[in-house]
């Protein structure tokens, strides 16, 4: 049933007594350009397409929103179309690795096309060492293993155009816990990340993305 329009304005249209609903599909459509909505059942997310990028429309701050659950393979994982977050959080449960290696972490600013990796584009940083050093990649944890790894990965500040602060806690194995704190002090809005292995392949658990 149509929705009674109460008055129509050269750029916009006022609805009474209601609202629009927006028909679910599958997949995202085919030919999408500036201005499109649509929701995606698949991946349960209204998205927009807003200067050439697809963003969600949720609301940053508050609760944890839920953005992927994908299985981990292969030498990277990459998640794009992250520029509608203030604040992601990265979950990693129980993932494998094919050989010894550490879970890596690098950002892009151009939506995934390319993964910033010159020295300093992120810095560790300590309590007796503010100055931080220079790193290519931000490591989950310190020791290289096959082991299940557990743990969270989070990155704030991620739309503003201010230094980026990252942190993780991580579960290797049977309990070694390890925690790394990171500047990023571009100030260019990161919307996309990738995880990598210092070497080898993924090869079992799951990659939990949340944004806000």
């Amino acid at each position: 049933m149509a929705f009674p329009v109460t008055t129509t304005y050269r750029s916009f249209v006022v609805f009474k007594g209601g609202g629009i609903r927006i028909e679910p599909q599958a997949e995202d459509p085919a030919h999408i350009a500036d201005g499109h909505i649509w929701y995606n059942s698949t991946d349960d997310v209204l998205n927009a397409r807003i200067d050439g990028e697809t963003v969600s429309l949720l609301p940053t701050g508050g609760s944890w929103n839920l953005i992927e659950n994908r299985l981990a393979s292969g030498a990277t994982e990459d998640f794009i179309d992250l520029a509608a977050y203030d604040e992601v959080m990265i979950m990693p449960v129980a993932v494998t690795n094919a050989s010894n290696s550490i879970i890596q972490v690098r950002v892009s600013t151009d939506n995934g096309q390319n993964y910033l990796s010159a020295s300093g584009t992120y810095k560790a940083i300590a309590f007796d060492d503010p100055a931080g050093v220079n790193k290519t990649e931000m490591p989950m944890h310190a020791t290289t293993t096959t082991l299940g790894k557990h743990g969270l990965f989070t990155i704030t500040a991620m739309s503003q155009t201010s230094p980026k602060f990252a942190w993780a806690q991580q579960y290797v194995g049977a309990g070694a816990a390890a925690q790394g704190t990171w500047i990023i002090p571009g100030t260019t809005p990161i919307n996309a990340i990738r995880l990598m292995n210092s070497g080898g392949d993924f090869n079992g658990g799951n990659f939990y993305i949340f944004g806000r």
